[in-house]
């Protein structure tokens, strides 16, 4: 199994995503299945995952990669990015399981209630002020 931080690139945007990607193709051309484990590092971000899968697809190589983490939120940014990319299967299991199964997507124009849903719903701070910043 190789570990995220094993690729050595930040794990925070996309374009980061892309250069791990780059890394990560070194190990796929090793094997024909690999196995990434997404724990062990601050924090992973959908963008950079997103960035990872992307290159995958292109690549054909996405059913080659089993993600590998215990994180809830993990597992959900993986959801949501399969829900993103229409007619792609991401695999993924937990470190304790010797099972392999695909995530269930998480669609973005389907309302789901364990996601953030008061996002932008805040007033608009400069609403009703003048150049001066007084209303």
């Amino acid at each position: 199994m190789l570990r995220i931080a094993e690729l050595g690139v930040a794990t925070l945007t996309r374009p980061r995503g892309y250069e791990a990607y780059e890394r990560l193709s070194t190990f796929l051309a090793r094997t024909s299945a690999l196995e990434l484990s997404l724990d062990g590092v601050t924090m992973i971000s959908m963008s950079f995952m997103d960035g990872i899968v992307e290159k995958l697809i292109a690549a054909h190589e996405l059913d080659r990669i089993t993600f590998v983490t215990a994180e809830p939120k993990t597992r959900d940014k993986l959801a949501r990015i399969a829900g993103l990319h229409a007619g792609a299967s991401i695999f993924i299991r937990e470190p304790d399981s010797a099972t392999r199964r695909a995530v269930e997507p998480i669609y973005p124009d389907r309302p789901d209630s364990s996601l953030e849903t008061t996002k932008g719903s805040d007033p608009d701070p400069t609403v009703g002020f003048s150049a001066r910043g007084t209303r």
